[in-house]
């Protein structure tokens, strides 16, 4: 009963949802890449590191049970895996780097992916059993009017399967599995939340209708359904994203090489459903109308690589500020850099004007589609088909893009919207596509019947017009201030003074009256000098390195000026000391030692001692008998000897006068 009753509750928050996948995007095809014979994978633009990476996409492949694996399939000798690997991660134009550039930096999205024994994840239903029935083609498909039911069927089946995988053991992985990935490297910003997954199921090669709306559709939405542990911390999925690829056609045009000679898919439609788990929304009615269209990737993604979005949802995202946005307060002459997929500070990106007696705000911006400044919105990218023809790209003009935008809504959507009631459209042109409603050099266009805008100047890098009419004549406005407190500086950061902003005309006040205007400069309060303490130095001895003298700050802990170090001094050797000492039976012991650490440098045996010797010398290094002594030795037997030779002499001379004198008696 929990289960019935927790599908029909979802059941009702679907139908009346307007999340992107109820008004899904449905007039561009997905295309993918075959690629030519020279595939190497080369490294994009700003390759994320793990370290470096704030937000991580969970790639999930899913088959359903009816379906073989599929994600080492080649096309052109290059697999499924890699093939979506080089599209999030590795092509000129990958949506790693689609982010990166259209978030200004703020968004460093890395891709990992989650495999069950290094396959994909395999579904509980069939393919068809998410499809609309057919009694010939599809007889287990669903009912008309059973699509809610069977969506959450879908989300139950995926991410259980998702949760068994996590249950299993098996872990992120780089998408030939050789490197692992944390479960915590899945909530970047560490608010208990997966920060992104993408779900991906096989291509399609059912006799089955996808429509628009249908579960199978590609769309974004969310479910809590995921749950994973890591060291006591439970993480829970949020935004997801489901895609199906195809990946060749009988004609070999679907798929795409870039000038690196990688092989890609089309990145358009993941950028834009991608884009929703950020926060923005759908640019077009449910009928697939809109009054922005080729404007903005959330208008109608332009294939097979997504433009940029326009500066009114970046600064409702948060990625550009009132740096690169400037209020309109006085007619003149204004110059506008131009929109680029480089990372800016304090480029003028955009200006606007909200528009008096309406609820309405100006907003304006340069984009050149002729140039090379934005490689996604560039309509002469170097692009191939799979089959080696070169791609036609469409034609957008370039100029000054004009949007009116609702002054109450921050983030922009025309779903709901009916009529001539847009929230959100780009003014001129002629074509459905809103292709030719730029305003090009020497062009000119009427905002309302007296604020009229002319363009002087276009480069390739900046544009300049020319804004005249009642709006701003004598403009007495009324101030929109913002009390900004007062910030002391520090040793790493400006400070800044008390002061009022105000958002209408950007100027800068003393006073909550707006009576003492200051220029910008003005309030901001220089960073402080560093407070120096003395890090000692300390000296080398034979058993630790020693440290030069330094200097570090105590505020913020900058070193100022490095310690170096000091190699260890050598030890001081002593003599030789005997530790044993030797016996006829026994070899002594002995060693050198430094002086200073006692640290025991040399040791060596002691010969035993001859069995004649009671006193022997022991401290030759060569353990020899002291040779001086045998001299002693060999001179005592000489001199013994000779004295033995004179007392025998004596002897016999003595014997032999005694024989003479006996001789004599006779």
């Amino acid at each position: 009963m929990k289960k019935i009753y927790y599908k029909f509750i979802s059941m009702l928050i679907l139908i009346f949802s307007t999340t992107s996948f109820m008004f899904g995007f449905m007039a561009i095809n997905i295309s993918q890449g075959e690629a030519s014979k020279n595939h190497q994978v080369l490294a994009s633009e700003t390759q994320i590191s793990n370290d470096d990476a704030n937000f991580t996409n969970l790639i999930v492949f899913a088959t359903f049970s009816d379906e073989d694996e599929f994600i080492d399939n080649t096309y052109d000798s290059t697999t499924v895996r890699q093939l979506i690997d080089n599209t999030y991660s590795n092509c000129e134009y990958n949506i790693s780097d689609y982010f990166y550039a259209v978030s200004n930096g703020k968004i460093k999205m890395q891709n990992v992916y989650l495999f069950q024994n290094n396959h994909s994840l395999q579904l509980s239903n069939p393919r068809g059993y998410y499809a609309i029935k057919d009694d010939d083609l599809n007889p287990n498909g669903y009912e008309s009017g059973q699509e809610a039911l069977r969506r959450l069927d879908l989300i139950d089946d995926w991410t259980n399967a998702v949760n068994n995988a996590f249950a299993s053991g098996a872990k992120p992985t780089s998408i030939d599995c050789k490197k692992t990935y944390s479960i915590s490297d899945l909530d970047k910003n560490n608010d208990g939340i997966i920060d992104a997954i993408t779900i991906i199921y096989k291509n399609t090669t059912q006799n089955i209708s996808v429509s628009w709306n249908s579960p199978l559709w590609n769309y974004q939405y969310t479910t809590n359904a995921v749950s994973v542990e890591k060291n006591g911390k439970t993480l829970q999925s949020s935004a997801y994203v489901q895609l199906t690829f195809t990946y060749e056609n009988t004609q070999k045009t679907l798929n795409y090489i870039d000038s690196n000679g990688t092989r890609f898919l089309s990145p358009a439609t993941a950028m834009h459903e991608t884009s929703h788990i950020f926060g923005l929304l759908d640019l077009y009615r449910s009928d697939s109308s809109s009054q922005i269209y080729y404007m903005s990737l959330l208008g109608k993604p332009i294939s097979p690589v997504g433009q940029f979005i326009s500066n009114k949802e970046r600064e409702a995202m948060g990625w550009i500020g009132q740096n690169q946005i400037k209020t309109l307060s006085a007619e003149g002459t204004y110059r506008l850099n131009v929109t680029s997929s480089n990372i800016v500070a304090d480029d003028v990106l955009a200006y606007k004007l909200k528009l008096q007696n309406t609820n309405k705000v100006l907003y304006l911006e340069y984009r050149n589609f002729k140039g090379t400044q934005n490689k996604f919105d560039s309509q002469k990218k170097q692009l191939f088909l799979s089959n080696g023809d070169t791609l036609k790209q469409i034609y957008l003009k370039s100029g000054l893009i004009c949007y009116l935008a609702n002054a109450d809504m921050k983030i922009p959507t025309n779903l709901n919207t009916t009529g001539s009631n847009w929230n959100y459209l780009a003014l001129g042109g002629t074509q459905s596509t809103k292709s030719d409603c730029a305003v090009g050099e020497n062009e000119s266009i009427y905002i309302t019947e007296t604020l009229n805008i002319e363009v002087n100047t276009i480069t390739d890098t900046y544009l300049e017009f020319s804004i005249y009419g009642d709006e701003l004549k004598n403009n007495t406005h009324t101030h929109e201030l913002t009390h900004v407190a007062k910030v002391e500086p520090t040793c790493i950061s400006e400070g800044n003074i008390e002061y009022y902003h105000c958002s209408i005309c950007d100027k800068y006040y003393l006073d909550q009256n707006a009576t003492n205007e200051i220029e910008k400069a003005q309030t901001i309060l220089q960073k402080t000098n560093h407070n120096i303490v003395v890090l000692p130095s300390q000296e080398a001895t034979c058993t630790n390195t020693g440290l030069t003298e330094g200097e570090r700050c105590s505020t913020c802990g900058k070193i100022i000026k490095q310690q170096t170090i000091i190699a260890k001094k050598p030890h001081s050797i002593s003599d030789w000391i005997i530790d044993t000492q030797p016996t006829t039976e026994t070899k002594g012991h002995k060693h050198k030692e430094c002086v200073v650490c006692h640290t025991t440098i040399k040791e060596a045996e002691v010969d035993k001692l001859p069995s004649h010797e009671t006193n022997p010398d022991i401290d030759d290094d060569n353990n020899k008998p002291d040779q001086n002594a045998n001299k002693l030795d060999t001179a005592s037997i000489i001199l013994i000897s000779i004295a033995g030779i004179i007392t025998l002499g004596g002897t016999f001379a003595v014997i032999k006068i005694i024989k003479k004198k006996k001789q004599r008696r006779f």
